[in-house]
């Protein structure tokens, strides 16, 4: 893909940060455990206009034991963008301009299955008319079993036209 005018470049995918709510985390790769369940997220890019972000969350059950995962909303993945690599200066929060139902969803994972979930926004949704063209660092949040789950979802270069 050339960059243009417009365009959503990915530089990383699952980059690591202290801040995951889970137990367990593997810096390296920003994978993180809780209940017996993994999970790690990466981020895409589609060809549009604006450039589409498509994040995948997927939730590994690595214990012998089947997991059952409570998302509390209709959005099973919302995504966050920082402006550090850290992941302390909050730019975006798309759980804040996103309408999402307060329907439960229950999904059981058997021992070694793992399950998909998917979340995704646009550059112009994130950058909107305020924030800078640069480097943003992507989380991708879940509520799970009544805890916030934010897994490390990669950076990307984000540019829109003014």
């Amino acid at each position: 893909m050339k960059p243009r005018s417009g365009a959503l470049v990915v530089l990383a995918f699952g980059l690591g940060g202290g801040f995951f709510a889970c137990t367990g985390t593997d810096p390296a790769t920003g994978a993180g455990t809780t209940g017996g369940v993994t999970y790690t997220a990466d981020t895409r890019v589609l060809e549009s206009f604006p450039v589409q972000l498509r994040t995948t969350v997927r939730a590994l059950n690595s214990s012998r034991e089947g997991a059952r995962l409570e998302l509390s909303s209709g959005c099973a993945v919302q995504l966050a963008a920082y402006r550090d690599a850290q992941r302390t200066q909050l730019s975006w929060d798309q759980s804040r301009i996103q309408m999402c139902t307060m329907a439960l969803q229950i999904i059981d994972i058997a021992p070694g299955a793992a399950r998909n979930f998917e979340g995704s926004t646009d550059a112009r949704a994130i950058l909107g008319d305020s924030l800078p063209d640069g480097t943003y660092f992507l989380t991708a949040v879940m509520h799970v079993n009544g805890r916030k789950i934010e897994i490390p979802a990669g950076s990307a270069t984000l540019g829109v036209p003014r």
